[in-house]
């Protein structure tokens, strides 16, 4: 695979199957892995994973969002370059109400949909970032959920992870609970967020669907961790339940079998 390959890759983030095609490409004649280099900051690239959606078989589905997030880098570069063609200029506006800046959860009853735009076009601050869990649950509306959850998720790996929990274990709507998971990051098997993922399969409340979605994320957590050896999977198999111990070997499986298809291209 070229190097030009991989940098699209990078730049378009994000297809994790397309990555993990790189992490599992066959070894050479010295049991090296052809691409071993690209994986000295290993630890870092899970920051570049997308949030995971999932088919009915529970795998990652994340092609068409690498193309969406490359047609929109290109669109925002045109709109850039046409900004700094024509330069600004200052002009009065009103000022910013403080409530909506701090995403006041009172507001949620009669100026949600301001509350919503703050959520949309900022990435909330630690500050606060309490205020926007609680939109996360108690808001009216799916859109404004959404807004709030996508706006805890986008913080940089390690923030607001905690949150994410909780708004997880909290909210009972099946598909914000999902999209709620696909902000989950872990660097490791052995991180707290992985250990939280393992307590969820062991979970009565969660669906099964769900736990497709959480086995996924804990392979792909130990394909990315060790460069594509499956050494982790034994140990992993130990600690997830007797019944889901099939599924994640049928996943890493069918990566193999992506992996070695991409190889051949």
């Amino acid at each position: 695979m070229s190097r030009d390959h991989w940098g699209i890759l990078g730049l378009a983030v994000f297809g994790t199957v397309i990555m993990l095609g790189l992490v599992l490409s066959p070894r050479d004649r010295h049991g090296q892995h052809p691409h071993v280099g690209l994986f000295e900051n290993a630890r870092s690239s899970t920051e570049l994973l997308a949030p995971t959606t999932v088919d009915e078989q529970g795998f990652a589905v994340e092609a068409d969002l690498a193309a969406e997030i490359m047609e929109s880098e290109l669109s925002n570069r045109e709109h850039l370059e046409a900004f700094l063609d024509t330069g600004w200029e200052e002009i009065d506006a009103e000022p910013h109400d403080p409530r909506v800046v701090s995403l006041d959860p009172a507001l949620l009853g009669t100026r949600e949909s301001e509350l919503r735009q703050q959520l949309r076009t900022t990435r909330v601050s630690e500050k606060y970032l309490g205020n926007a869990a609680t939109i996360a649950i108690e808001a009216r509306e799916h859109r404004t959920r959404t807004a709030a959850i996508n706006s805890i998720g986008h913080r940089r790996v390690g923030e607001g992870g905690e949150v994410l929990l909780e708004i997880f274990e909290t909210l009972p709507n099946e598909r914000e609970r999902s999209q709620v998971l696909g902000h989950i990051r872990s660097e490791s098997l052995t991180s707290p967020e992985s250990d939280w993922l393992v307590t969820q399969l062991h979970g009565a409340t969660v669906s099964e669907s769900l736990k497709k979605q959480i086995s996924m994320k804990l392979v792909l957590t130990g394909l990315v961790e060790h460069r594509g050896d499956e050494a982790f999977l034994p140990e992993l198999l130990e600690r997830v339940p007797d019944e889901w111990q099939s599924t994640i070997e049928s996943q890493v499986a069918k990566m193999n079998r992506r992996a070695r298809s991409d190889a051949a291209l």
